[in-house]
């Protein structure tokens, strides 16, 4: 039988950033929870949200667990300190970091509120595109590489800052109390704990009908969305985007992140699930703090998707490659653009921002640039895609 030659297809960037060559960037909305364990409500606001995150690849999510509950990082009381002075109660989210009604916190349990502030900003036209390029996984030192680059539609001026958030979904924290055995910390699954337990109401708690409730608690209560570090500042990083900025010039930040074995073992916190880390890049219009600041857009990539990718290239001992495009529309069909290292027979593998597979294609590639057909909808948005050779 012959072997398959694996490698990792490399993507033509369109326009080398966030803005596709023809049409305009996909604009996302990024949504700020503020939440705790501790707070019964939350399940319902969490609940609502994630059911968005799920019906659309527009909505990002960000969870900062506050006041010292087990998922506390130093991130959300950085996130705190610089927004907290607006947040009226429990729980509540900071949509693109804007002002609505004179308010910047919004309760996401009731539509009324929520849904105008939301439809309004999926309206609103992006004014920057924003992609990951070069990602990287080094599993030897559990390191993150890559840059974000951001790419403005028009010229402009003003504050801008590129900032990097690392999230982590699923976390549960165990079921069972840790124990010191041979010096490691491991998980007593005999015993329970409420170490990461998540308070509700009865009510509330229907909505998860797969999971325990007792004594006001969701047992195991599977955490998404947490807010684990901010790779710059909360605010974003100052001087990537001069105060005059120009159109169509990718704006690019590297970036390196270190992803540790357990964010905190002291909490109980299990392994990290590397398949469940994931990256949140925005664009601030830095303002004045808080009292002016809004978010212009986001984007988000799942660790899970570049590591798949980083071990087929290593598996074929090619040189590691990886990137992103924006499909484009042509003579009314849609394509994203990409390049085969040689010429020969491939199945193309597409997935979206979320790490998520749209689909597998296989096709005679020439060596270089092809054209790749993608469903309609996927115009303007950031695909990523990993090659096979037959």
């Amino acid at each position: 039988m012959k072997a398959k030659n694996i490698a990792t297809l490399v993507i033509i960037m369109l326009g080398i950033s966030g803005r596709p060559s023809l049409g305009a960037p996909v604009r996302k909305v990024l949504m700020e929870e503020l939440t705790a364990t501790w707070c019964a409500w939350c399940t319902d606001g969490s609940h609502a949200l994630d059911s968005m995150r799920k019906d659309s690849d527009r909505n990002i999510v960000v969870s900062y667990h506050t006041f010292n509950d087990n998922m506390t990082s130093a991130m959300s009381q950085d996130f705190m300190e610089a927004f907290g002075n607006a947040v009226s109660g429990f729980p509540t989210i900071f949509m693109d970091r804007g002002q609505y009604g004179g308010k910047m916190d919004i309760d996401p349990r009731f539509p009324k509120v929520f849904n105008p502030v939301y439809t309004k900003l999926m309206a609103t036209p992006a004014q920057v595109g924003i992609a990951f390029r070069k990602l990287g996984w080094d599993a030897a030192s559990r390191t993150i590489t890559g840059e974000i680059a951001a790419t403005f539609v028009a010229n402009g001026s003003g504050d801008f800052r590129i900032g990097l958030i690392v999230i982590e979904d699923q976390v549960t924290g165990g079921s069972g109390r840790p124990t010191m055995m041979a010096g490691v910390v491991k998980d007593d699954t005999d015993e329970t704990n409420s170490a990461y337990d998540q308070a509700s109401i009865s009510e509330i708690a229907d909505l998860y009908p797969d999971l325990e409730y007792k004594d006001g608690k969701i047992i195991k209560y599977p955490h998404m969305n947490v807010a684990r570090a901010a790779v710059f500042d909360v605010h974003g990083k100052a001087g990537v985007i001069p105060p005059e900025h120009a159109a169509s010039t990718a704006y690019a930040l590297p970036f390196t992140y270190k992803v540790p074995e357990r964010y905190d073992p002291t909490r109980l916190g299990l392994p990290v699930n590397l398949k469940n880390i994931g990256l949140v890049a925005f664009v601030a219009n830095y303002g004045d703090r808080n009292s002016s600041q809004s978010l212009l857009n986001s984007e988000q990539a799942m660790l899970a998707d570049f590591m798949n990718g980083t071990s087929l290239s290593r598996s074929s001992g090619g040189r590691e490659a990886s990137g992103a495009a924006f499909a484009q529309r042509v003579a009314g069909k849609t394509y994203v653009m990409v390049r085969a290292p040689v010429a020969g027979a491939y199945a193309v593998s597409l997935f979206d921002a979320r790490g998520r597979l749209i689909g597998v294609m296989h096709s005679d590639l020439e060596a270089g640039a092809n054209r790749i057909p993608v469903p309609a909808e996927s115009q303007g948005r950031l695909l990523f895609a990993r090659l096979a050779r037959n």
